[in-house]
């Protein structure tokens, strides 16, 4: 095997049996014959018998988030499963707030925002908007990372049964990888009775498995049983016996976090088994994107024992039609119902489908209860999706509206699944209460999503920051699902500040809002600041900084004015007043004391003002 070191290295893996070829640039779409020979074994006595293989490169997997760490260097690391488009730049958020990421250098799989966070301490990470070499857009990502200073080994939180032969256990970390610290199949025992069943490498016999699908936080491990090895069945029950008593043991020292912490003792818990009885239940229901079957979802797996005699399809007009052919599909949840042999396209039309009870069983043959659907067909000549395209509203330049998006299709789309809100995500979340989905025009072709205000607490004002919009599930007038898609839109903050309470200390006034507040109003803030932004009464004098006491006294210039000063400590405005010669000390001294926001200059972190004539009763 010869390979150009300027198109591909080879590197070969650990197992002395893998080589891996990296290609120097993106192959997606692209086939290569590949002609191995001229390799020989470890000990060089054989040669191995020439391969040629045609391979094609067609990459339509969406990368996903493998690692996320926090280094001594005050970094966040995020390691995707591929190489990345270093071109698009992800939305990245540490603990909510967005923070500036790159590509490490030279480095096509991992992203660094630098942030400090304290020692111990976890914090939420958030990326989006990502993107493979092929062009597929990864997932939005929520997770977290823990910051390292860890000297407490990791612990069993929950051991529940899941399925009639598994078991899950959660821990409350992730643990190491290596295979020392890794909760791996033999680590687990199990007691049935008075006999001890420990691993046999080789066998499934316990079968551990770290289940990132429905924790990827990796801290999920799920256990299966196959007590009996070729024997039929998984071993557990006793005939006739639907529950079982199984105590699963994990010795000291078997599992440990990444920083080298292991368990310090026997870990046993004890489970009553109970065997499966319940059948696959129905789920959703749709005709295939080519309009030739209906593919019927059930909430579990299926066995491909089948029966098509119990599933009736009635159409609109009450003619029942003679089910041709019913089997599992790739998807182990979904059975596939052909109303023909061969291609033919289901006829337009609202058809029901009742499925009765014995059509499906699951691997325990537990079969399904009677359920009943309703399918819509298309036109069957259409069987091209709508394609969604996701921007911001644009003003003249063109710039992009914050808070305000367009979502457009190059076909017309139904305005029941297009004005739905709930095929809508910002950022994974449903969209904000009182936001305006609506069409542009006639067209039926662009969505218009206004933002409520109060709605954004992101993104300072003027500037903005990016933010993760997902479409989903709208179709055209012939039934088509477009395909899920998502991008970054520029949202701003849009919730003002409120002020909650004050508080008088001495001749000091604290006014605590309910988000920080912008620290550059403090510089050079003066008495006239202070009145011009709040209205501060006790009783029915209005504090004002006009000097009300005469004097005679001509040596210090006469009577004098209030003057103030101001300082802002994250959420709180504190103003220490100077009375001189004004009425404050008439006002401060009243016994109802209150403070309004009045028309203020004063603004949130992002920029945003203040929330106008707020009033607050100031304690003392």
């Amino acid at each position: 095997m010869k390979i150009d070191t300027t198109v591909a290295t080879a590197a070969l893996q650990d197992d002395k049996k893998t080589v891996v070829l990296t290609f120097a640039a993106n192959q997606s779409g692209k086939s290569h014959t590949l002609v191995v020979s001229g390799v020989k074994n470890a000990d060089k006595s054989k040669t191995l018998a020439a391969v040629t293989k045609v391979v094609s490169f067609d990459d339509t997997t969406a990368p996903t988030v493998k690692t996320v760490e926090y280094t001594s260097a005050g970094k966040v690391v995020v390691t995707f499963s591929e190489p990345m488009d270093t071109s698009v730049t992800p939305i990245f958020r540490v603990n909510g707030a967005p923070v500036t990421a790159s590509f490490v250098s030279g480095s096509k799989t991992q992203i660094e925002a630098s942030v400090t966070l304290a020692k111990g301490s976890t914090a939420t990470v958030y990326v989006a908007a990502a993107k493979d070499v092929a062009g597929n857009e990864m997932g939005l990502f929520n997770g977290s990372v823990v910051v390292p200073n860890d000297t407490t080994a990791p612990s069993i939180t929950s051991v529940t049964q899941v399925a009639q032969d598994t078991v899950r256990i959660v821990l409350n970390e992730a643990l190491g990888t290596t295979g020392a610290l890794d909760l791996v199949s033999g680590d687990v025992k199990v007691l049935k009775g008075t006999t001890v069943i420990s691993h046999v490498a080789g066998t499934t016999d316990i079968a551990v498995t770290k289940n990132t699908t429905v924790d990827p936080t990796g801290k999920t491990y799920d256990v299966q049983l196959d007590l009996n090895g070729a024997t039929a069945g998984d071993g557990i029950f006793a005939a006739g016996s639907t529950t079982q008593d199984l105590t699963f043991m994990i010795d000291a020292g078997a599992f440990g976090d990444a920083y080298g912490n292991t368990n310090a003792s026997l870990y046993s818990k004890t489970l009553t088994l109970t065997a499966d009885s319940t059948g696959p239940a129905f789920v959703s229901s749709a005709v295939a994107s080519n309009k030739q079957t209906f593919e019927i979802t059930f909430n579990k797996a299926i066995g491909t024992t089948t029966d098509k005699t119990k599933i009736v399809v009635t159409d609109a007009n009450g003619v029942r039609y003679t089910v041709d052919s019913a089997t599992r599909a790739t998807d182990t949840k979904v059975l596939v119902v052909d109303l023909y042999s061969g291609t033919t396209v289901i006829p337009n039309g609202t058809y029901t489908i009742k499925l009765g009870a014995g059509s499906v069983v699951d691997a325990y043959t537990n079969a399904n209860v009677e359920a009943t659907t309703t399918v819509v067909v298309g036109d069957a000549s259409d069987v091209t999706a709508p394609v969604a395209t996701i921007d911001n509203v644009q003003t003249t330049g063109p710039a992009d509206v914050p808070n305000k998006f367009l979502v457009s299709f190059d076909e017309k789309v139904t305005s029941a699944t297009a004005l739905n809100k709930a095929n809508y995500k910002l950022d994974g979340a449903d969209l904000p209460a009182g936001t305006d989905v609506y069409f542009t025009d006639s067209t039926q072709t662009k969505v218009q999503i206004d933002l409520p205000a109060n709605s954004i607490n992101i993104g300072e004002v003027g500037t903005g920051t990016n933010a993760n919009l997902s479409v989903s599930g709208v179709k055209d007038e012939a039934g088509n699902t477009a395909a899920a898609k998502s991008a970054a839109v520029l949202v701003e903050d849009n919730t003002a500040a409120v002020l909650e309470s004050a508080q008088l200390i001495g001749d000091t006034l604290v006014l605590n809002f309910n988000e920080n507040l912008l620290a550059s109003f403090a510089t050079g803030a003066d008495i006239d600041d202070i009145l011009g932004d709040f209205v501060i009464t006790g009783g029915t004098a209005t504090f004002a900084k006009a000097d009300v006491i005469p004097t005679d006294d001509t040596a210090d210039g006469g009577a004098q004015p209030a003057t103030g000063t101001v300082s802002i400590d994250g959420k709180k405005l504190v103003i220490n007043i100077v009375g001189n010669d004004s009425n404050w000390s008439t006002v401060k001294a009243a016994s109802t004391l209150k403070v309004k926001t009045d028309a203020t200059a004063l603004k949130d972190a992002n920029k945003l003002l203040v929330k106008d004539a707020v009033e607050v009763t100031v304690s003392k």
